[in-house]
This record gives structure tokens, C-alpha cells and sequence, in this order.
């Protein structure tokens, strides 16, 4: 019944899901990689398609909601930038395209093409909290 559950999800989620595997190929790995049908379709919903990146987000308690925020996408996109001004890189202040920084201005979407990692995004809802507490 999970696996029936899980290709449905997975064949809801179209191409960047699939990846040109079959359905059942697919569903398969997600449930491989520890993710159960619903937490997919949770991530799914947010941009996030790679399994193997789901089950880290959720072993991290990094929930869908925080990689959709835009707060925590700026506060990466800051750390980004400082630590490129650090290396003594030129960053123009009025640049506001976060894709330029982030893969396609999406953290689900890069988290999914291993471009950002967990622990900068748990770095990065760390900051979150630590503004919203002062």
C-alpha cells in the first residue's frame, strides 16, 4: 500500500521527480532513501524532488515551511555574500536576484541539486530565530 501511495505522489510531482524513470523506480527510491509517502508529497509541494535530500532535511528537522520562507532564503543569500565579500569579491549592494546566489532563488531547488547543504540552511534558521528573538 506505501508503494502504491508513493508513485502516486511521485507521478504527481511530473519530470524533475521522475527524471525519466519509471514511476515505481522512483517511488521506490524515495522509500529506499526513509521518506514516507506523505513527507514527500510535503516537500514536493515546496520544490524539493531529490530524495536522498528530503530524508536529510528531515533528519535535520528542517521542515518544508522554513525552506519556503523568505527569510531563511535571505539569510543564506547574506551569508552567501559576506563570506564572498570576505574573499575580497566586488558585490554590488543593489544586486537583489537571489538565483545569483542560490540555484534559481529556490532552497528546496538547490538543496535538491546539492548546491546548498543542510547545515547552511540550519545556519541560516538559526539567524532567523536569533533576529526574531532580539
Amino acid at each position: 500500500m506505501t508503494l502504491r501511495r508513493m508513485i502516486a505522489v511521485v507521478r504527481g510531482g511530473g519530470d524533475y521527480v521522475l527524471g525519466g524513470e519509471t514511476p515505481r523506480a522512483v517511488a521506490q527510491g524515495w522509500l529506499d532513501a526513509g521518506v514516507t509517502p506523505e513527507q514527500a508529497e510535503d516537500y514536493l509541494a515546496v520544490g524539493c524532488w531529490g530524495p536522498s535530500a528530503v530524508a536529510s532535511l528531515v533528519a535535520a528537522g528542517v521542515t518544508p515551511a522554513a525552506l519556503a520562507c523568505p527569510r531563511v532564503l535571505e539569510a543564506v543569500v547574506g551569508a552567501r555574500q559576506d563570506a564572498a565579500i570576505a574573499r575580497g569579491e566586488i558585490i554590488d549592494p543593489d544586486d537583489d536576484d537571489d538565483a545569483r546566489w542560490v540555484t534559481d532563488g529556490c532552497l528546496a531547488y538547490a538543496v535538491s541539486a546539492a548546491d546548498t547543504g543542510v547545515e547552511e540552511i540550519l545556519a541560516a534558521i538559526a539567524a532567523v530565530a536569533d533576529e526574531d528573538r532580539e
